[in-house]
């Protein structure tokens, strides 16, 4: 009976959370800054309202921009930092820094689970960092320099990284 108790007490103490799978596809994936995976330069400027302008020539372009505090407006309110990668046209990545204002990694990807109808239980955290990896894209989290999030289509990141 001791034995029992030692091994259920065993996983409920260390075998962690568990978290949901992820059952979304790609084209269900969330929006951040109102941009979604696979859009074309033209609907990204249009989410964001103009501004900043993106630009999308060759085959991959990334777009960078730095703000400082209370600069940025609109859908990137707040950000410090802001990315946004296309392949062949299409947005593959956008990717924030936020200056401040969550306090803790559960704080930022609840904030962004709720903005977005996104399953909060999908996320994953370890060793500082939360990931929801679903059917051909990841929403990824962390603190270490400033609020971040990252919303990846994986696909295309997998095809690049080759």
């Amino acid at each position: 009976m001791r034995f029992l108790s030692t091994i259920f007490a065993f996983f409920v103490f260390f075998a962690g959370t568990v978290y949901a799978e992820c059952k979304l596809q790609l084209p269900d994936s969330p929006s951040l800054a109102n941009i979604r995976l696979g859009m074309t330069v033209d609907q990204a400027n249009a989410a964001l309202g103009g501004k900043p302008k993106l630009k999308s020539k060759g085959e991959r372009r990334t777009n960078y921009f730095r703000f400082k505090q209370g600069k940025a407006k609109g859908p990137i309110s707040g950000a410090k930092a802001f990315w946004v990668r296309f392949y062949q046209g299409r947005v593959y990545s956008v990717e924030i820094f936020y200056h401040s204002g969550y306090g803790d990694l559960e704080g930022l990807i609840e904030t962004y689970a709720s903005r977005n109808g996104f399953d909060v239980s999908l996320f994953e955290t370890k060793h500082g960092y939360s990931r929801a990896k679903c059917d051909g894209f990841s929403v990824e989290a962390d603190l270490i320099l400033n609020p971040h999030l990252e919303l990846i289509d994986t696909n295309v990141k997998e095809l690049l990284d080759k």
